[in-house]
């Protein structure tokens, strides 16, 4: 809690990202403690595993009520102290994070005024079953399907070279701003007779990120995508990186 004297009389709520398990503040909260009034919690449960979901009311917890309840009670916990009136409430959230952001827009409008959902993982059933078909499909393939940090920057560039700046971003950004406008043809880095296999995709690299890229469907007679990757989330693919 800063002091009264320097408080902005802003209230911020921090999301935390994969299974938190633990109470957690950004380090922009942390270098502002002087400012801000900071909340955050474990959402209900101990620990970086999923043995929590043995106890249906954690998985509420975990869910969408540890926020909720969290936010209510250090608004109260606030108004116990010198300039105890919130002009205004923010949350923050990526990956994780983001899905509770979602909850409390959804759920609790009035919990803040404004809120952050970054990168939020809300559809869990697509999700998994996407990280599943990548890894299928790439390394637990085989090693010829892997896709090292090299390739990905090599599709990763590629992209940009073709996409990039046409959505409204900067010539810098190492990432699209809307990547459905984008219809990169991967084919095309496959390799030439004497290429730098630095510079381009085997066969295998090429068959592994076209699979991805389509994702999983259901059999032959249904058109239902399983997990089909998400325009935004090819930035991730490319970018090698996840949650």
């Amino acid at each position: 809690m800063p002091p009264a004297g320097t408080w902005n009389r802003i209230f911020r709520g921090e999301g935390f990202r994969r299974l938190c398990g633990r109470g957690y503040l950004l380090a922009y909260g942390q270098r502002n403690s002087a400012e801000l009034r900071d909340n955050s919690n474990d959402n209900g449960h101990t620990g970086s595993n999923w043995s929590f979901s043995l106890q249906p009311e954690h998985v509420n917890d975990f869910g969408y009520r540890a926020q909720h309840v969290t936010t209510v009670a250090a608004k109260a916990i606030i108004k116990t102290y010198p300039q105890r009136e919130v002009d205004f409430s923010y949350f923050y959230g990526c990956s994780q994070g983001g899905h509770h952001a979602l909850m409390e827009a959804q759920r609790y409008p009035d919990d803040y005024d404004g809120i952050v959902a970054g990168d939020p993982g809300n559809d869990w059933t697509s999700l998994m079953f996407g990280e599943l078909w990548t890894g299928v499909n790439s390394s637990v393939k085989g090693s010829a399907f892997d896709l090292p940090q090299t390739q990905l920057n090599v599709l990763t560039n590629a992209v940009l070279a073709q996409c990039g700046r046409r959505d409204g971003g900067l010539a810098a950004d190492p990432f699209l701003n809307d990547p459905r406008d984008c219809h990169f043809d991967p084919s095309t880095l496959q390799c030439k007779p004497g290429q730098d296999p630095s510079t381009c995709l085997t066969a295998s690299q090429l068959q592994a990120v076209q699979a991805i890229y389509q994702g999983a469907s259901k059999p032959a007679n249904s058109s239902a995508d399983l997990a089909r990757l998400p325009a935004r989330q090819r930035n991730v693919l490319a970018r090698g990186s996840g949650r």
